[in-house]
């Protein structure tokens, strides 16, 4: 049975799980962000979330599109971590901007890297609460968005991870090592 809140377009469960998995992932395969500060981890992700935006900006049956679609998410999820946010909770805040998908993307994706660079700048300046509010409504525009065009952006996702654990391990002595004595 699937735990569906009327509001919520993903699976509770499958979004639970996933947003578990992520966290388990960055600890566990990016030891050298989690080791950063907040704030550094935090301009980690708006740097991840700019380097996305020229693939995004494709048409969508282009691969490049579709791999940083993907990872974009898999960055909003990972932001959402740090922040302390369940996804599930997140209430609709229906803060869109006209021009569409990619407009809110860059929109949203600003608000969060203008809130990093003042930081640094010490300004006055709400950073979590901005932080906050542009991770979820970036998370209600893909939620929103890989509905519309029918992508299980949640498979998609975690079969991402799969293929980042995979080369990572594919490089790691340990893995190896780990490998060479189960035969």
């Amino acid at each position: 049975m699937n735990i569906q809140d009327k509001n919520l377009k993903f699976d509770f469960k499958e979004l639970g799980s996933y947003q578990v998995r992520q966290y388990e992932h960055d600890i566990s395969y990016h030891a050298d962000i989690v080791a950063l500060g907040l704030v550094r981890r935090l301009t980690h992700v708006a740097l991840h979330l700019s380097k996305y935006a020229y693939g995004i900006s494709l048409p969508r049956h282009n691969e490049k599109f579709q791999k940083d679609y993907t990872d974009s998410f898999v960055m909003i999820v990972s932001g959402a971590n740090l922040l302390d946010i369940d996804l599930s909770e997140i209430n609709k805040r229906n803060d869109f901007v006209e021009g569409g998908f990619l407009s809110n993307y860059l929109y949203f994706s600003s608000i969060f890297s203008k809130s990093c660079e003042s930081y640094d700048h010490f300004e006055k300046h709400s950073f979590h609460k901005s932080w906050e509010e542009s991770i979820c409504n970036l998370f209600e525009l893909f939620e929103q968005d890989s509905t519309q065009h029918n992508i299980n952006l949640i498979e998609n996702a975690n079969k991402r991870l799969d293929d980042v654990e995979n080369k990572i391990n594919s490089k790691n002595v340990v893995c190896k090592i780990k490998n060479k004595l189960r035969v």
